[in-house]
């Protein structure tokens, strides 16, 4: 079997051929010297791609920034992308491992709610800081509860937890606030 490179005035070259004895493939001729110009562009390296390959770089590295994913995709994958395309990826890597911001922030009440329902006696607050516009939504602030329970282990946030006779007093805030 013979390997060239595509550019005909490179001198890349490997011959390789089957070994049937030891049942393997053996190089037989290899000469490394490519003489062309690298090619790093790639047109299926999609935002789709792009931001799929970013998802487990955001899960390890929360911070990651432009410069160092487009630093990510030259030494790996040996991609020279243009900024746009890779602030899209992104920006769809982002909202995936960190989620829609919106959308959680819309469920604070209902689970305030949640809380007060499934533990009576408990207080929760949700603090809002008012919009001039009443039709305009409030800016979630933050969001302290106080309350009572039986089964400390069935509160997920959990803050601070101090045994108390039967039940346990529990004190949590969701938000990154000096409370």
């Amino acid at each position: 079997m013979r390997a060239v490179c595509k550019d005909a005035s490179c001198g890349w070259l490997v011959y390789a051929s089957n070994n049937t004895e030891n049942n393997c493939w053996q190089i037989k001729t290899f000469m490394d010297d490519h003489t062309c110009a690298r090619e790093t562009k790639n047109r299926l390296a999609n935002r789709k791609w792009l931001a799929c390959k970013l998802v487990k770089k955001l899960r390890k590295y929360l911070n990651l920034r432009h410069s160092e994913a487009a630093q990510y995709f030259k030494t790996k994958c040996d991609l020279e992308l243009n900024k746009s395309s890779l602030t899209r990826a992104l920006g769809d890597a982002r909202s995936v491992v960190y989620g829609d911001a919106a959308a959680q922030y819309g469920m604070v009440r209902d689970y305030g709610l949640t809380l007060l329902k499934s533990n009576p006696g408990s207080t929760v607050t949700v603090g809002v800081i008012p919009q001039p516009n009443p039709d305009d939504d409030p800016i979630f602030e933050k969001m302290l509860g106080w309350g009572f329970s039986e089964d400390p282990a069935w509160w997920s946030d959990i803050v601070c937890n101090w045994p108390r006779r039967k039940q346990s007093y529990i004190c949590y805030c969701l938000c990154n606030c000096p409370c």
